[in-house]
């Protein structure tokens, strides 16, 4: 039983390391192309590596697993956030003004 919670716990670990790297990638993406707000990216960044730390802490020292959980909130909070942002402003869902833009091309021989 101890075995199987161990090889559960560092593969949660090791998930979320995994996790919080591509989450920096995606981030970073949105930091250097402004698709949302640089201080969201940036805090995004900021949060992912937080989360990177705490995990590999976790693995390191099993005894304050418990105290590092709360590492997670930053990460909480940009992922929400984003989402919202994303949800809210950059989608655009408004027809094209123009009628003639929204027809077919027509060519002619």
């Amino acid at each position: 039983m101890d075995l199987t919670r161990n090889a559960s716990f560092a593969a949660y670990n090791i998930s979320a390391i995994l996790f919080s790297l591509g989450s920096i990638l995606v981030f970073y993406l949105f930091f250097k192309s402004r698709y949302i707000p640089r201080i969201l990216s940036a805090f995004g960044v900021f949060a992912s590596v937080i989360v990177t730390i705490i995990c590999f802490g976790s693995l390191n020292f099993p005894e304050h697993a418990g105290t590092l959980q709360y590492g997670w909130a930053p990460m909480a909070i940009a992922e929400v956030t984003t989402g919202f942002w994303l949800m809210l402003f950059a989608v655009k869902t408004q027809a094209p003004s123009d009628q003639q833009s929204a027809r077919p091309a027509v060519i002619r021989a």
